[in-house]
C-alpha cells in the first residue's frame, strides 16, 4: 500500500492480502471510522464501502465539523478529504494530532488522506498516516482498514509478550 495511486494488478495484490487476513483476523465488528468528506455523493459511496467491513461509520461534511466530532480515542481511523470548505482536511489533520498530544493515554487515530489530486506528500507532512486517491476503490478501503487491524494485532501481541500497556508500540 503505497502513497501512489495502485495500479489494478496492485490493487489486486492487496484485495487478495485482505482477503488472506480476513480468513485469520476477521474484521472487527463496531471499528469506529470517522469519513469527513464534503460532496455528498462521495461521502455515501464511501461510507457505503465501510460498512460492508463491519466498521461503525461516522459522517462530517467539511474539516470544522470533523473537529467538533473529533476527539482523541474515539475513532480508530478516520478517512479525510483533503480539499473541503471552511477548514481543509490538511489543517483539521494537524488540529487532530494537537489535541492527540494533549491526551497521551489515548491511542492515535490512523488518518487516511482522499484526493483526486497527487497530494500524498502534503498528506504525511500534515500528519496523515496514508493517502488513497480518489475514485476510491472498495478494494482500496478494505485493504486500508485490513492493514489498519493487522498492525494493531501485531501490537496488541508484541506489547503482550513485553509486558506493555496495549498501546505503546502503535504510538511510534
Amino acid at each position: 500500500m503505497g502513497f501512489d495511486s495502485p495500479s489494478k494488478d496492485r490493487r489486486s495484490v492487496l484485495s487478495m492480502q485482505a482477503m488472506q487476513f480476513d480468513r485469520l483476523y476477521p474484521q472487527p465488528n463496531g471499528l469506529r471510522v470517522l469519513l469527513v468528506e464534503d460532496n455528498a455523493l462521495s461521502r455515501k459511496l464511501l461510507k457505503a464501502m465501510m460498512l460492508k467491513t463491519g466498521a461503525v461509520v461516522d459522517t462530517a461534511n467539511n474539516g470544522r465539523r470533523a473537529l467538533e466530532k473529533f476527539s482523541p480515542g474515539r475513532y480508530q481511523l478516520v478517512f479525510m478529504d483533503v480539499n473541503m470548505p471552511h477548514v481543509n482536511g490538511l489543517e483539521a489533520t494537524r488540529l487532530m494530532r494537537e489535541q492527540e498530544l494533549h491526551m497521551p493515554d489515548e491511542l492515535p487515530a490512523c488518518i487516511v488522506g482522499v484526493s483526486s489530486e497527487p497530494l500524498a506528500e502534503a498528506c504525511l507532512a500534515a500528519g496523515m498516516n496514508e493517502f488513497i486517491a480518489k475514485p476510491a476503490q472498495q478494494d482500496q478501503v478494505q485493504a486500508v482498514i485490513a492493514c489498519y487491524h493487522r498492525a494493531r494485532k501485531a501490537a496488541q501481541v508484541e506489547d503482550k509478550n513485553l509486558g506493555l500497556p496495549a498501546h505503546n508500540s502503535l504510538r511510534n
